[in-house]
């Protein structure tokens, strides 16, 4: 079970992954030796899957998003086109891809290579991120250090765990 200073810890490594036991145990309060055995326990229990570095998309110089919807029986050719990012399946044989260039040639060409082994292709070139999520959406119930009310809806802010009510 996932409590509070899991979160905290969870929160703050997604943050900043390279912070070292002592500082992060220092910011969260509690000792070098618990925070390690908690981390230990998160990865042993599959909450924590890897540790990893975001490249930032600019150093790639893939600054154009599109996303897909492609209907095919070759999934395995969607997979093989170097910009894909995720493909999901959906039902029967459509799948949503989502998709990183380098330039608008490059949507071009991969609208074009879809097309060829797919029955039919969405193409939906992405205008503007509006929103990012770290993928982390638990199901848990924690107390907000704000307002000291008990909800699932919450986000950690300056090392703290808000309420979304609090923190608007």
């Amino acid at each position: 079970m996932i409590d509070e200073i899991d979160l905290k810890i969870i929160f703050a490594l997604m943050e900043n992954s390279r912070l070292s036991f002592s500082e992060l145990a220092k910011s969260l309060g509690i000792s070098r030796p618990t925070l390690k055995k908690r981390v230990e326990e998160l990865v042993k229990n599959g909450v924590i899957e890897k540790f990893t570095v975001k490249i930032s998309e600019k150093v790639l110089k893939r600054s154009y998003s599109a996303f897909a919807i492609v209907e095919t029986d070759k999934p395995e050719e969607i997979v093989k086109l170097k910009c894909v990012n995720e493909v999901y399946k959906l039902c029967g044989n459509k799948y949503l891809v989502s998709m990183k260039f380098c330039s608008m040639e490059g949507i071009r060409e991969t609208f074009t290579k879809l097309t060829e082994f797919s029955d039919s292709v969405e193409f939906y070139p992405c205008l503007t991120k509006i929103k990012e999520n770290n993928g982390l959406q638990l199901n848990v119930e924690v107390k907000c250090e704000v307002c000291g009310r008990k909800t699932d809806d919450f986000s950690f802010v300056d090392g703290k765990i808000v309420c979304n009510l609090c923190r608007e």
